[in-house]
């Protein structure tokens, strides 16, 4: 039964197609940031490892470092969903459909177009 414009279908639709949506939207948010974190926390450990061993600074220096590493973590988090939610589909989208026509030279083009672009970005 598809859902009516003013119905209570629509509503049970749209609130039962919201929850669904809302722990796929969890699940990728947190796999982003433990990707994430599992990148930057290796570095941040090595500089606090090395500030109490070797080289010692101001300890001002190392809160804003460990700040710094939060945002990062944060703000690459955050990118990466957003990349993950809207780029994504749209190349797999469009590699699907270049990949059906099954014309190979078009293939090739496009490959060599997408990696001199992505060799340059």
């Amino acid at each position: 039964m598809y859902p009516t414009i003013l119905g209570l279908t629509s509503i049970w639709f749209l609130l039962v197609n919201f929850f669904e949506r809302r722990w796929l939207y969890l699940s990728v948010l947190t796999s982003k940031f433990k990707e994430v974190l599992s990148s930057v926390l290796p570095i941040t450990i090595i500089v606090i490892i090395l500030h109490f061993t070797l080289v010692p600074i101001e300890i001002s220096m190392l809160m804003r470092f460990i700040l710094g590493s939060l945002f990062v973590v944060t703000g690459l988090g955050i990118f990466l969903f957003g990349a993950e939610l809207g780029i994504s589909p749209i190349g797999n989208l469009m590699g699907g459909t270049i990949a059906k026509t099954n014309k190979t030279h078009y293939v090739i083009i496009l490959g060599f177009i997408l990696g001199f672009f992505n060799q340059c970005g």
